[in-house]
């Protein structure tokens, strides 16, 4: 392993290619590296290549294909303008991530390269989004051109890339994905921020494996229709020109499909389309998983749910005959932010039954990594898999016949400001593939 981070060098020297058993090279914030040598591509074993944060690199080695064994190629922060078609020989990359920049990431303060920590790293998430300001000592701050990355990075066909798992475009001034996009059997992970694409392709229907799509801050983008059904995460924060949502279907045979999050914070063009009668839950069917939620914005919870009270706490009451049929929970949270949004934003709903907490809890939280959250905005869940006493205890009635249930949502991020559940029963829900859907249907107003 050869870790360079943050130093001044310029160039690496050719005679690198002796480093025969090198498996990690890592150059981090190198500010004045600009290329790697030719050489480099003799490195058979090399796995890793992290460019992250070399502001000035613009130019892979053209032989780059011949490193075999490269799993991790991480480009983010530089200033790429162009990728070598031979990266279509990378047989065993598992991440590419490229993300552009400008002089606006940054600010200037007299300091030196030490103060610069880098940033926080994950096994399995390789840095991508760098803080919405990044300090640079004035001297690099200067010398920095005002564009670095040209209009649309140009990239060749990437078909052969048959393992790749993670895959981050951001920033990168795309006005159109590319077309080989649905050609990666093995992608889990899609990061297309910040880019100036209008629709997504129809081939991104093909991505079976994918299971989160990041489309931050993609201002021109107007529809979700071509989203996979069996995806987990949609992150389309700040997408303020989004107005449609897709059509969804729900598989069986995806055991681990169990969590559906949509993440729509600031579309507010989404607010005219389901006003209109607009319904991503059209022609549902099949078995829904276990948590769907949905962050829109929105201050009215819609009529659909038959329980509504001011504040961050509801109690309901339940015939006694009916408790032990209660089997699912739709939910619905008008909340502002509070004044210190963190990145990530956690809610926790909690609920007990004739004064008994119950041990299990749903905890849900959506990112606020791009724009700024400020008006009223709406949580909806759908828990699908929720009995009301959980066969641990039986249900106490009070003195009216009644079961009281208490719903509950604490968060540390937002204010909580109307809370409105509808209860569906087991009658509801004895049919997998017709009453669910339809139990949905029927919610018209649940957006």
């Amino acid at each position: 392993m050869l870790d360079l981070s943050k130093t001044v060098i310029e160039e690496l020297p050719s005679s690198i290619k002796h480093l025969t058993s090198l498996t990690s090279l890592t150059p981090r914030y190198c500010m004045n590296l600009v290329r790697l040598p030719s050489t480099i591509c003799s490195l058979r074993l090399l796995n890793s290549l992290d460019l992250f944060g070399c502001l000035k690199f613009d130019n892979l080695p053209e032989n780059i294909g011949n490193i075999k064994g490269l799993e991790v190629l991480n480009l983010c922060w530089t200033a790429i303008k162009e990728v070598p078609s031979s990266i279509v020989l990378l047989k065993n990359l598992k991440q590419l991530n490229i993300h552009g920049w400008k002089l606006s990431d940054f600010y200037s303060q007299p300091a030196s390269l030490e103060s610069m920590t880098p940033l926080q790293t994950s096994s399995i998430f390789l840095p991508t989004s760098p803080p919405r300001k990044r300090l640079l000592p004035s001297f690099l701050f200067f010398s920095l051109p005002t564009s670095p990355v040209p209009m649309g990075l140009l990239l060749p066909t990437l078909l052969g890339l048959q393992s790749l798992t993670y895959f981050y475009l951001r920033d990168c001034d795309l006005s159109s994905i590319p077309n080989d996009i649905g050609c990666f059997p093995s992608l889990e992970c899609l990061n297309l921020s910040e880019n100036n694409f209008v629709s997504l392709l129809k081939s991104m229907s093909q991505l079976s494996n994918l299971q989160i799509l990041c489309l931050e801050g993609c201002k021109r983008l107007q529809s979700l229709e071509n989203v996979l059904s069996t995806i987990d995460s949609v992150i389309a924060n700040d997408c303020i020109s989004l107005e449609r949502m897709p059509k969804l279907q729900f598989y069986p045979l995806r055991s681990n499909h169990s969590h559906l999050n949509f993440q729509c914070p600031n579309c507010f063009k989404l607010v005219d389309y389901i006003q209109s009668g607009g319904n991503m839950f059209q022609g549902l069917s099949g078995r829904l998983p276990d948590l769907l939620e949905i962050v829109i914005p929105g201050r009215e919870i819609p009529k659909w749910f038959n329980h509504e009270c001011m504040g961050h706490e509801l109690n309901i009451q339940v015939p006694s005959g009916e408790c032990d049929d209660v089997m699912e929970i739709a939910l619905c949270a008008a909340f502002v932010p509070k004044k210190r949004l963190p990145r990530f934003s956690i809610c926790q709903l909690s609920r007990s039954l004739n004064g008994v907490q119950m041990k299990h809890r749903v905890y849900s939280g959506f990112r606020t990594n791009y724009g700024i959250i400020e008006s009223h905005h709406l949580w909806l869940l759908y828990y699908s898999n929720y009995t009301l006493n959980d066969g641990r205890i039986s249900s106490e009635i009070d003195a009216n016949g009644f079961c009281q249930l208490k719903i509950k949502i604490d968060s540390q991020s937002f204010e909580v400001k109307k809370i409105g559940v509808r209860l569906v029963y087991r009658q509801d829900t004895e049919d997998p593939y017709q009453t669910e859907a339809l139990c949905i249907n029927n919610s018209s107003m649940l957006l």
